[in-house]
């Protein structure tokens, strides 16, 4: 994860959305313009719904506790409402699907599909796609009163710096009731001393013992010979590997929100397969 300083920095941005997307400027404005677009279409719902994720190797629009729009290297993920494709030709359904790789959905969004799409088929996919992609967005805002409590903290002010840079138009920044955007003071070394002298250097019982069955029930010599059933979500036996992390180990680190492609791969109901 990047710095505060990092996630704050223009140029930053810049650095880490020029691996990710071609050179070709005109592929990467279109890509750029659409991502500024969504945001300002998530902003029309509330400034503390939605924010803008800078990582090493991805640049993410979240909106209540989904992604709707990423930007990773030479691909680019998109959600939509599934509904909104009976509005295309059967023309126009045959050139997206030969287009776009589809992958999941989101569980907490009705009629959600997503899929991967490559920067330089972008112009192709999207005037097919974006109103699908906006009604999805409405849908992410209508949930929760505000963004992920983790997605604020994690709001990176540099990347739509950058965007108000590159694309010279104006771009809405968020507001978090709840989170300070000023830098903490000191390095991380006197914050770490700090936590020391406040808390208990020993981890509580409950959480050793939750810990232990963890350990116990998933140990790292068998991690590699798990099977698919043992270690994916979405079989509904609600005791796999994916599954304990997102919700049995909350107490001592979660990964909740976003969809299950963030485990790499799935069971879906809806597509009656592994994803």
């Amino acid at each position: 994860m990047p710095t505060f300083e990092e996630r704050a920095s223009a140029e930053y941005a810049k650095r880490v959305i020029d691996k990710l997307l071609p050179s070709v400027a005109e592929i990467r404005r279109q890509c750029l313009t659409a991502f500024a677009d969504s945001i300002s279409r998530a902003n029309a719902f509330g400034a503390a719904k939605w924010g803008a994720t800078l990582h090493r190797d991805v640049v993410r629009l979240n909106v209540g506790h989904v992604v709707p729009l990423d930007i990773r290297q030479n691909k680019i993920f998109v959600a939509i409402i599934g509904g909104g494709l009976g509005d295309l030709t059967s023309e126009e359904r045959a050139t997206l699907d030969g287009l776009v790789e589809w992958r999941g959905h989101f569980d907490s969004i009705s009629d959600s599909r997503s899929f991967f799409v490559l920067p330089e088929n972008w112009a192709k996919v999207w005037p097919l796609i974006e109103t699908s992609c906006t009604r999805f967005i409405e849908r992410a805002a209508q949930g929760p009163a505000e963004l992920h409590l983790d997605c604020q903290k994690a709001h990176s002010p540099g990347a739509l710096a950058y965007l108000r840079s590159i694309l010279g138009r104006d771009i809405p920044e968020p507001s978090y009731p709840r989170i300070s955007r000023t830098p903490p003071a000191g390095g991380w070394r006197e914050k770490l001393e700090e936590w020391r002298r406040r808390n208990q250097p020993t981890i509580p019982e409950d959480l050793r013992q939750l810990r232990e069955e963890f350990v116990s029930r998933f140990p790292k010599e068998g991690l590699a010979d798990m099977t698919l059933e043992e270690y994916a979500v979405g079989t509904g036996a609600n005791d796999s590997f994916s599954y304990w992390l997102e919700y049995k180990t909350k107490k001592l680190g979660g990964i909740g929100g976003g969809s299950a492609t963030k485990t790499g791969v799935w069971w879906s109901k809806t597509e009656n397969g592994w994803q």
